[in-house]
């Protein structure tokens, strides 16, 4: 399940990243970025949350994603998205998993 129009909206605008909450309303993060991703969207994805942490096998089934707690500073927020487009930018699309640990 995902947000309606959620695919146009991105194929119009075309972002560097998308940054989900694993909570959507009626439908979940990692449901969408499941969606995305059977669609064939590489976008990175950066689920910020304040539910508890996303097991890393959800994450590597998506790839190109990562995971921060929204009770963590906004300077680690900010450290783990530039690595997140830097990477993406650098390499070819693949299964990366960003880990919010590695951004210090």
């Amino acid at each position: 399940m995902k947000p309606e129009g959620l695919e146009d909206r991105i194929a119009h605008f075309r972002p560097d990243l998308l940054i989900f909450d694993l909570s959507l309303g009626k439908a979940s993060g990692l449901d969408v970025a499941r969606s995305l991703r059977a669609h064939g969207s590489r976008i990175p994805i950066v689920f910020l949350s304040s539910q508890a942490g996303v097991p890393e096998s959800d994450l590597a089934q998506i790839g190109n994603c990562a995971y921060l707690p929204k009770d963590k500073r906004p300077s680690t927020l900010i450290r783990l998205l530039k690595r997140v487009l830097v990477e993406a930018s650098s390499e070819a699309p693949g299964n990366r998993l960003f880990q919010a640990s590695s951004t210090r």
